[in-house]
């Protein structure tokens, strides 16, 4: 999934005591610490128009450190990749390493929002899918992503729970995992983050995040996401200008459903959001 990709209702569970991740996040202003891919995107000229012109008055992308949300994750990492004797941790650590280069790996979207949820409310954790993207190199292109992670997991967990290389709907993934059972590694490549048309990189606010699980920071990209997230209840809006809702929308055509999804995770919206989506 770039960063719109559908996020479907979780399952698998786990469990930590921690005190909410909304009381627990701390600004990180020197964004060099970051590696050197996101780094790159974040501080480039293309980026920053990028914000200025197409998120709302105000809104830009904001990172964090948190000790909570990383006990978190590093909690539900230990769960076993359905069809396979490898933890999620495991699988990702061999990501970064399907070409002699090396590799950048990110979790996106819903699990981020996820754990910082169960952080405040108390509730078991629990995930369908882990949606992550890859970067390997200026010049990898998704021709390469479809082969070197084809073979990555056919190597190392059997051709039978590596998915083919899929491009519906422009989207290029392919899912490591049973995929009938929780708890699949889904695998994107990076241009879907920002591409030429970046405004259909732009989820709801809460799924259009970032985690950078080896320097442990979570980045926000519109920047309104976790507040939207630690508000009371929670809140969910469409990080983009008004005037870019309707070219938005034709990027996400599963927005209603998502809306839903989200409503019956007692999110909720404001009413010009509401009337636009439903």
């Amino acid at each position: 999934m770039k960063l719109g990709i559908s996020f479907v209702a979780l399952f698998l569970v786990a469990s930590v005591d921690a005190q909410s991740v909304c009381y627990d996040h701390d600004p990180v202003r020197d964004w060099d610490k970051l590696n050197e891919p996101i780094y790159k995107l974040l501080s480039s000229e293309e980026y920053r128009n990028t914000l200025t012109q197409q998120l709302q008055t105000g809104a830009s992308t904001a990172v964090y450190f948190s000790d909570e949300f990383n006990r978190f994750y590093g909690e539900l990492v230990k769960q076993i990749v359905p069809g396979t004797d490898a933890t999620v941790e495991q699988v990702l650590q061999g990501l970064t390493t399907v070409t002699a280069d090396g590799c950048s790996v990110y979790l996106i979207g819903g699990v981020i929002r996820d754990i910082i949820i169960t952080s405040k409310t108390g509730a078991p954790l629990s995930v369908k899918d882990f949606d992550i993207q890859m970067q390997c190199g200026e010049g990898w292109s998704k021709t390469d992503f479809c082969n070197d992670v084809n073979k990555f997991c056919e190597t190392n967990y059997g051709k039978a729970v590596c998915s083919k290389c899929d491009f519906a709907m422009g989207i290029g993934y392919i899912t490591i995992g049973k995929e009938d059972e929780k708890g699949t590694v889904d695998t994107h490549h990076w241009s879907e983050i920002i591409n030429n048309e970046p405004v259909r990189s732009w989820e709801f606010s809460v799924t259009t995040m970032v985690y950078e699980h080896v320097n442990k920071y979570i980045i926000d990209l519109s920047g309104l996401g976790m507040g939207d997230i630690c508000k009371n209840p929670p809140h969910f809006q469409i990080p983009v200008k008004n005037s870019l809702w309707k070219q938005w929308s034709g990027y996400q055509p599963q927005g209603e459903l998502r809306y839903w999804k989200l409503r019956l995770k007692t999110f909720v919206t404001d009413k010009p959001t509401e009337e636009f989506l439903v």
